[in-house]
């Protein structure tokens, strides 16, 4: 009994043992996941080995082609028909492409924008080594006043053709070489060439002459001769004029001009010795009112009279010593070229022109050329009040386009009606 007691432990463990055994046998064996494909065990018994096996397909990794191995073997290495650089999954192992550029003559001529900036060819100034020269013209505003012949006809600024629509604004000026040397006044101030203060930097050096009025009678040897004057033979042609004088009692006292110089009696600076001399005609008398403003009648039925009340006889004895108030000093002298003339009156007139012309005169006291002329220019100015008058009358016939440049009569009135508005001063006798 002990014996049988025994076995039955013994037994029951066979039976697990055996159900152990059957269970294991009826569970299939398979190699169908990523851990059984990759173990290296042929797990499901059919002597294939993980990938290789059939039930392994679904974890075979796609085909690729996305490294720069792959992207550089010349292979379709993904079946999807674009080789290496032709894939898109190889753009990042692309080689760096050469920068844009159009700087050489295939680029800058091939009317293309090859480095992008919008600016092709000749328009790009990377291709300004490679640009056509441009062809000689002159037909700017720049190339119409630059005292060059631009283009090779000869014609020089507004002698060319080319540049006749600038002709209006370059006409305006007298300022160059060519027009400081055409005989025509290119701004309209009455002056021409050489004699318009704009053409000094063109003015050819003077030669040394002493050969005219102004250089006959001004006591100095001007032309190297050592004669001066009228002891030059150059100045035989004004020994007349020169000659002619006005500087005795008599002279001064008959009311003609004897020197030519259109002042007439005591008028005349040279016949400032006898000016307080009794004349054989009634003598002026010389008054002076409560301004301060010494005034002078007799020797006229014609007088002046000023607002303040001052009567001035148009013919002036003696220079008006005083001011009408609130105004500059009366010009009281006539000035001529070729006169000597009372150089404080002079520098006065030179400043007045400056003012009232916008001419550059040197106030140096002495009339020169330049003076003669800007004081024609103010004549031409002022026409109607200055020079028309001496047509009305008679006395002149051409004064209107040829003025006189004699700060004479009307003239002196003009510029003292321009210093002095408040002045009434009527327009003289002319003689």
């Amino acid at each position: 009994m002990k014996k049988l007691l025994l076995l039955i432990p013994i037994i029951a463990l066979l039976f697990t043992l055996q159900a152990s055994i059957i269970a294991v046998e009826e569970t299939p064996v398979v190699e169908n996941t990523l851990a059984l494909c990759t173990d290296g065990i042929d797990n499901d018994g059919n002597f294939v080995l993980d990938l290789v096996d059939p039930s392994c397909a679904p974890f075979i990794p796609a085909p690729v082609e996305n490294t720069l191995t792959l992207c550089g073997d010349l292979t379709d290495n993904d079946g999807d028909f674009l080789v290496d650089q032709s894939d898109t999954d190889c753009a990042p192992f692309a080689p760096v492409p050469p920068p844009a550029v159009e700087n050489t003559l295939a680029l800058c001529t091939d009317t293309v924008d090859n480095d992008g900036d919008l600016l092709a060819d000749q328009s790009d100034t990377d291709c300004a080594p490679f640009a056509a020269p441009a062809p000689a013209v002159e037909n700017t505003l720049a190339l119409c006043s630059d005292d060059i012949e631009n283009d090779g006809d000869i014609l020089v600024d507004l002698s060319d053709p080319d540049c006749a629509p600038f002709a209006p604004i370059l006409s305006s000026v007298e300022n160059t070489l060519v027009l400081c040397t055409d005989n025509v006044d290119n701004d309209g101030d009455f002056l021409v060439d050489s004699s318009d203060p704009d053409c000094a930097p063109f003015a050819a050096p003077a030669p040394a002459v002493e050969n005219t009025l102004a250089l006959c009678s001004d006591d100095i040897e001007n032309d190297g001769d050592i004669l001066v004057d009228l002891s030059d033979p150059d100045c035989a042609p004004f020994v007349a004029q020169l000659s002619a004088v006005e500087n005795n009692l008599v002279l001064c006292t008959d009311n003609i001009d004897n020197d030519g110089d259109l002042f007439v009696d005591l008028s005349d600076s040279d016949c400032a010795a006898f000016a307080t001399t009794t004349p054989p005609t009634p003598a002026p008398t010389i008054s002076t009112s409560g301004t301060g403003f010494t005034s002078f009648s007799g020797g006229s039925s014609n007088p002046i009279t000023a607002s303040s009340g001052v009567t001035i006889s148009d013919t002036i004895i003696a220079p008006i010593d005083g001011e009408i108030a609130g105004c500059p000093a009366l010009f009281t002298t006539y000035m001529k070229f070729g006169r000597k003339n009372h150089a404080g009156e002079v520098t006065r007139l030179q400043a007045f022109l400056n003012r009232n012309l916008g001419t550059k005169l040197s106030t140096s006291g002495f009339f020169n050329a330049e003076t003669f002329s800007a004081v024609k220019l103010f004549q031409l100015k002022y026409s109607d009040s200055v020079l028309k008058p001496w047509v009305d009358a008679g006395l002149s016939t051409d004064l209107t386009t040829n003025p006189s440049g004699y700060v004479y009569l009307t003239t002196q009135r003009q510029i003292n009606l321009l210093e002095c508005p408040s002045a009434n001063i009527p327009m003289p006798v002319l003689r």
